[in-house]
């Protein structure tokens, strides 16, 4: 008699909780989402850098190898995010790979209206030094200066 009077009860608690816990499980999955792609990023664009920094070839050049090794890193490799950006900067003493990229949530999910417009901007911004730690150990054995190392390469990139 008692079973009868509560019959659906369970069925009224599934019901209100169901929402809750989708968005709760679709929340952390983009989040990690996210997590991935900025990780990702970050990564490219360091790796990108050192391959750029290690050039030593004064015919090569440093910015189009670090660009080209961040293209061929990011090839397929992030989940979500897309409008990949990779920007290679080169100075004297280091080369600078600056990437940014659109994280964009599809619009059923998203309940605050402006992330549905714009989306999440993932940005890294890595560098790495253009001296050879070989090249510095043996030319400040030969008593010269950093400043002359570089100098030396100056002269020979132009």
């Amino acid at each position: 008699m008692l079973k009868d009077k509560f019959k659906g009860y369970y069925t009224v608690e599934a019901a209100m909780l169901m929402p809750i816990l989708l968005t709760c499980i679709l929340l952390v999955m983009y989040l990690s989402f996210y997590v991935h792609d900025k990780c990702v990023l970050d990564s490219v664009c360091y790796q990108a850098a050192l391959r750029g920094g290690m050039v030593t070839d004064p015919e090569v050049d440093p910015t189009g190898k670090a660009e080209a090794a961040a293209r061929e890193l990011l090839e397929k490799r992030l989940i979500i995010a897309r409008n990949t950006v990779i920007k290679v900067d080169k100075t004297m003493f280091e080369i600078r790979v600056k990437g940014s990229a659109d994280f964009v949530i599809p619009k059923g999910i998203v309940l605050i209206p402006e992330l549905r417009k714009s989306g999440i901007k993932i940005t890294a911004d890595k560098k790495y030094l253009r001296i050879q730690p070989i090249e510095a150990v043996r030319a400040l054995r030969a008593g010269k200066s950093v400043k002359q190392i570089l100098d030396n390469r100056k002269g020979r990139e132009e």
